[in-house]
């Protein structure tokens, strides 16, 4: 069977590093809310207890301000905190970073120079396309990625009508 397109992209660190930061964004937008919220939570209980300064008081607000930076840190750049390690660990399983994506009618097939993974368009969780890239979730922690820039057969855009009608969850954030 051949496939109805392909994708060949070398795994880079500002590669990686764009991808994280997409999928922070997009896929784990309930983790980001959850910083957003704690961070509110924080702020607001530190300026009640500006109200009321005492020295007892005062421990209480600088713990709270800095919970509540240490939240808002988290939603705006969490994604940092774990790129040094996830990068790590991709180089260990594909050390040249090549990767080609083969698109089939009812799944992809991701080949790098060590391994190979089907995933068929059922057990993809989450698609996010964005200005320049397909994210996929799967098994909720596994992303696999295409950049639109990368397409060596087919085009991006046909890629997304197959996503659109293969994949629940798929979010479309081209801007």
């Amino acid at each position: 069977m051949e496939s109805l397109f392909e994708v060949e992209t070398v795994y880079t660190k500002d590669v990686l590093r764009n991808v994280f930061k997409q999928h922070y964004k997009h896929i784990q937008s309930m983790v980001r809310n959850i910083y957003l919220i704690f961070g509110c939570v924080f702020m607001l209980n530190a300026l009640l207890r500006i109200i009321s300064i005492n020295i007892e008081g005062i421990a209480v607000l600088i713990i709270f301000s800095l919970l509540s930076i240490f939240f808002f840190l988290m939603y705006y750049i969490g994604h940092l905190f774990t790129f040094k390690a996830s990068y790590k660990n991709t180089m260990v399983f594909n050390p040249t970073g090549e990767t080609t994506i083969y698109f089939y009618d009812d799944r992809l097939i991701s080949n790098t120079p060590l391994s190979s993974l089907t995933v068929f368009y059922t057990q993809i969780t989450k698609a996010v396309e964005t200005n320049d890239l397909y994210i996929l979730a799967f098994e909720s922690i596994q992303i696999l990625f295409a950049e639109k820039a990368k397409f060596v057969k087919g085009n991006p855009e046909e890629l997304g009508k197959v996503l659109r009608n293969t994949v629940r969850d798929y979010k479309y954030e081209v801007k």
